[in-house]
């Protein structure tokens, strides 16, 4: 119940809530089961310029929410609740209380001549902690393609696989003791160690993936994690031999799949694993899924850029070059 209010379009959600959760002796700052990887994009405003720069800074922060929205592991407040909070000063923190929160997002768009500045950052909603920031200065030409431009890079920076949500939700995870440790805990602290591409990583990543399976064995991404410890063990040459953990590898993206059929990075992973088995029309609907599911995921179009070219003909390697620069 409380998922589905927090999430309504309008402030019906956000002023229903609280009396529905008065009845119901829950917690009345938003939807209890947000959790911690949760997140509100508020409107972001604008400095100078005229009513077609409000529609460019409404259309981003549109975009935003939309972009955000696709990363299975984030809980994004709808738009028509986030702009209730347009043009209406409130503190992040009680921002987080109200919604039941854990981030937020918040920016501005300044307009002089024929340039365009925007600030993004983003604010821990607990302790009014500033996580991350950044400034984008841009020329003021097509506007809808500066308004993806800003999107894909914005979207990247903050929830991107090393981006500043990753890394606040991993040094959560470090301040944990391990007996506290929870399922995403686990997953995230899997994700920093594989990103050392060691093999004495990988072997301290792997029982903690398998302790979190325990804990919840539906949890796609841990094992999409799981196919990639066992894919570098053997690519790496880290095993004598690879033959067991490419089957283990292939077994683990097949269940992820399975459960989570619309996270675009297990479209990803799942598209190498059936090329590998000489499946390629599969294989390529994969990348043409995971393209469709996260089309500016810079993770999914590097991915592509890479893998994808080398199963197609020659004459649509210009795609794949696009798609690269859009990675970058």
């Amino acid at each position: 119940v409380g998922g589905a209010l927090a999430l309504l379009p309008g402030a019906s959600g956000q002023k229903l809530w609280p009396a529905l959760a008065g009845i119901l002796g829950l917690p009345a700052g938003g939807d209890p089961r947000l959790g911690p990887n949760s997140i509100v994009v508020l409107p972001f405003g604008t400095v100078g310029g005229g009513p077609e720069h409000e529609r460019l800074a409404d259309g981003l922060t549109e975009d935003i929410i939309a972009d955000l929205a696709r990363y299975p592991d984030l809980a994004v407040i709808a738009r028509n609740t986030a702009f209730t909070y347009e043009d209406r000063p409130v503190r992040t923190t009680d921002l987080g209380r109200e919604l039941g929160v854990r981030y937020a997002l918040e920016g501005s768009l300044q307009v002089a001549s024929d340039r365009v500045r925007v600030t993004a950052q983003l604010v821990d909603a607990g302790d009014d902690r500033h996580l991350w920031a950044e400034r984008f200065d841009r020329p003021l030409a097509d506007v809808f393609a500066l308004q993806d431009e800003l999107t894909r890079t914005i979207v990247q920076r903050v929830a991107g696989w090393q981006g500043a949500l990753a890394a606040a939700r991993n040094e959560v995870a470090r301040r944990k003791p391990p007996e506290s440790l929870e399922v995403y805990d686990l997953y995230r602290l899997t994700v920093e160690l594989t990103n050392g591409l060691t093999k004495e990583r990988y072997a301290e990543a792997e029982p903690l993936l398998r302790r979190a399976l325990e804990l919840d064995p539906t949890f796609a991404r841990a094992w999409w994690q799981l196919a990639l410890i066992h894919q570098g063990y053997a690519a790496f040459g880290w095993a004598d031999d690879p033959a067991p953990h490419m089957a283990a590898y292939a077994d683990a993206i097949k269940r992820a799949v399975a459960l989570d059929p619309n996270d675009p990075m297990i479209q990803v992973v799942a598209a190498t694993a059936y090329i590998q088995e000489n499946e390629l029309e599969r294989g390529l609907a994969a990348f043409e899924r995971a393209l469709a599911l996260g089309p500016n995921n810079a993770e999914v179009l590097g991915y592509l850029a890479y893998m994808r070219p080398t199963k197609r003909p020659l004459r649509l390697a210009h795609e794949d070059v696009g798609i690269a620069r859009r990675a970058l």
